[in-house]
């Protein structure tokens, strides 16, 4: 699917099921949640949910919700939340399709490096980024 179409289709479900399924991350857990649906307003492009104040946390650190939907990773942005409701941005891709890549590419902090190091040839090198591959 192209990726106006995906969101729409996305939507169209959203309005339909009234629920939505997403993923957080609290300390780098994920946690799965089955969030109920308030509203969905398109003039403004945003999606109200109730939440449990139990997610607030997480939202609060993460301050994004990833969807899965048929082979496409998604991801809401919070707008404004509490510990009853929860007002998101229209899905948007997590991983760009243009970039053709079936795994993401991480880049390096050099703030905390990671080093590779091979003694049996003695050399020692700053890594820049991590790509993973088939």
């Amino acid at each position: 699917m192209e990726t106006q179409e995906t969101i729409k289709a996305l939507i169209e479900k959203i309005k339909k099921d009234k629920k939505l399924e997403v993923y957080l991350f609290y300390h780098e857990a994920p946690i799965k949640q089955v969030l109920d649906i308030n509203d969905v307003e398109e003039s403004r492009k945003q999606i109200e949910f109730k939440i449990n104040g139990k997610i607030e946390a997480a939202i609060n650190e993460s301050k994004e919700l990833y969807i899965k939907f048929n082979k496409d990773i998604l991801v809401l942005r919070p707008i404004i939340w509490n510990k009853e409701f929860l007002i998101t941005s229209f899905p948007s891709y997590a991983i760009k399709p243009k970039l053709k890549r079936k795994y993401p590419r991480v880049k390096c902090s050099t703030k905390n490096p990671i080093t590779l190091e091979d003694k049996s040839i003695g050399v020692c090198l700053h890594v820049r980024d991590i790509s993973e591959g088939e």
